[in-house]
């Protein structure tokens, strides 16, 4: 290697560009896997994965972008010849395959990805098994129908479920300080009675729920960036945003719309790389805002187009239309779920579905206009 070819290999120093002749991978998802989950580990051993993260080689991307001499020099006691085959394995590991449709549609609905149930079944039923992992739902409704509780719910839920067979921790962002642990021990109690009968049960689920209050859309952010940590050390199987909206429509006014798209576009890519890169649900709940078409108004969700595009699950919530008393959950995006209505209410037990009202799914011609043109 000539000495025009050498970067700097200290800590902390910016990555060398891509060499012609080392392997990248076209998949920004696969792109984006930590080492350490990584399965080539016959290959790309624990000792080898230490020193590369001592220069700030995190992600497979991060190894991948380096030349062969760089990782030479990193780990120092493999042979070039090693070191290739490190590259090779991994390389080979994150290549996206080919396919087809009848594949890709078997792998949808046989080889789940995960999922965390709702507890609430006509909504489980028709989201194959309930909340998935590794894509962000999002929940949508006006005030007081119960997203908070929605989301205390889950967290609870999660703590006690076993996503891929492992127990697992909650992390909370309450953006509207309306996180309530009296709250949260309640809907434990009641909904899950046996699972608190020994002492201190409730107490380990409560320290299960890491609840942390941003006060800015920066810390936001860099709460999010700094998550990869938290995830890999103290197994979160959850991550719970209430509410996504509330601090991007305080702190940036109307001339200010395209700042704060950009800011709400870093969140949404955090949010989306943490769920596939970690194969865990994200669940966000989102206010909502008036629309404006000519003479027509309606309701919608807030943030825009370029949150919209980042959600793969959208759940509304919203004042029943039949004329009697009620709420009702609608699933209203989904790229596998039918369009179903499920009537609930909110008791000491979190949200459960209401018996008094049949569950149904809806016909083409409801919603045809945003969200909430029932209203």
């Amino acid at each position: 290697m000539e000495q025009s070819e050498r970067v700097d290999r200290r800590p902390g120093a910016a990555v060398a560009p891509s060499h012609p002749n080392t392997v990248t991978t076209s998949t920004t998802s696969r792109a984006s896997l930590f080492l350490r989950r990584l399965k080539c580990t016959d290959v790309l051993k624990r000792e080898h994965i230490d020193k590369l993260e001592g220069y700030n080689v995190h992600t497979v991307k991060d190894l991948l972008s380096r030349t062969v001499w760089d990782v030479h020099e990193i780990l120092g006691t493999a042979t070039v010849e090693g070191v290739r085959r490190i590259l090779e394995a991994v390389a080979k590991e994150v290549a996206p395959t080919c396919s087809t449709a009848r594949i890709e549609l078997r792998k949808n609905w046989v080889n789940r990805r995960g999922y965390l149930r709702t507890c609430l079944e006509p909504l489980d039923s028709v989201l194959d098994g309930g909340i998935r992992a590794g894509v962000i739902t999002e929940i949508v409704g006006p005030a007081g129908l119960g997203k908070t509780q929605y989301c205390l719910q889950m967290s609870v839920i999660g703590c006690l479920d076993r996503l891929e067979g492992d127990g697992g921790r909650i992390f909370y962002i309450d953006t509207e300080k309306k996180f309530s642990g009296e709250r949260l021990s309640e809907i434990a109690k009641s909904r899950f009675p046996e699972s608190f009968l020994e002492r201190g049960s409730m107490r380990e689920m409560l320290e299960r729920v890491i609840v942390q209050a941003p006060n800015s859309t920066k810390e936001l952010l860099d709460t999010l960036q700094q998550l990869q940590g938290a995830i890999i050390g103290g197994n979160i199987v959850l991550i719970i945003i209430d509410s996504i909206a509330s601090m991007f429509r305080s702190e940036f006014g109307p001339n200010e719309m395209v700042k704060r798209q950009e800011h709400i576009g870093r969140v949404a890519s955090t949010l989306k790389s943490l769920a596939e890169s970690f194969n865990i649900p994200v669940l966000v709940t989102n206010q909502i805002t008036t629309k404006i078409e000519g003479s027509q108004s309606w309701l919608a969700p807030a943030l825009g187009t370029a949150w919209s595009h980042a959600v793969n699950t959208r759940i509304t919530m919203s004042a029943d239309v039949s004329g009697q008393l009620g709420r009702s959950l609608r699933v209203s995006k989904s790229s596998f779920a039918p369009t179903i209505i499920v009537p609930y209410h909110v008791t000491r037990r979190g949200l459960e579905v209401d018996p008094t009202r049949q569950a149904r799914f809806a016909c083409a011609s409801e919603g045809t206009k945003g969200l909430y043109t029932e209203f």
